[in-house]
């Protein structure tokens, strides 16, 4: 049913999530594949990260992200804006599992049209969180902190490229 049959009906696709294999796939293979290639996983020549980047790059998101839902769980103020990102970003997530069910290519690179929502999302987290531990001006700080790291991460990750020519 998974390849190349689709899914064509909400209790097919239910009946897909019951079997173990699609949640073999689901748990192991898609996500673990996906999460590699969204931070990076270059092109046809498949070059890999060193594991830290991998690891430091999703530990930043995951705090972020869990920062920005805890603060809009917890604000009175709902921030549109910040809601409009996180729509988008979860429909662009649930666009991509849905293509997988039929074309089984975990890339990254789908999400790549809300990787700025992300990131926006990830800073008002960061500054959320930095705000209520450490104070006003370390949480001024967070953005600038999100760059340094992502332009050394793109440098290191050039270098590594480099090297494969």
């Amino acid at each position: 049913m998974y390849a190349g049959g689709g899914v064509s009906s909400p209790l097919s696709f239910f009946a897909l999530c019951a079997s173990s294999a699609f949640l073999f796939f689901a748990l192991c293979t898609f996500w673990s594949a996906f999460s590699v290639s969204f931070v990076g996983l270059f092109g046809w020549m498949q070059i890999r990260l060193p594991v830290v980047f991998y690891v430091g790059y999703w530990l930043v998101l995951g705090v972020g992200l869990l920062a920005a839902a805890a603060s809009l769980l917890q604000d009175r103020d709902r921030r549109p804006d910040v809601l409009l990102a996180a729509g988008f970003g979860v429909s662009c997530l649930a666009g991509v599992i849905y293509f997988n069910l039929t074309f089984p290519e975990p890339q990254g690179r789908y999400l790549f049209p809300v990787a700025s929502l992300v990131v926006v999302l990830v800073v008002f987290g960061l500054h959320r969180l930095a705000d209520r531990t450490a104070g006003r001006w370390p949480a001024r700080a967070v953005p600038a902190a999100v760059v340094v790291l992502g332009v050394a991460a793109d440098a290191l990750a050039l270098l590594r490229i480099r090297g494969f020519y």
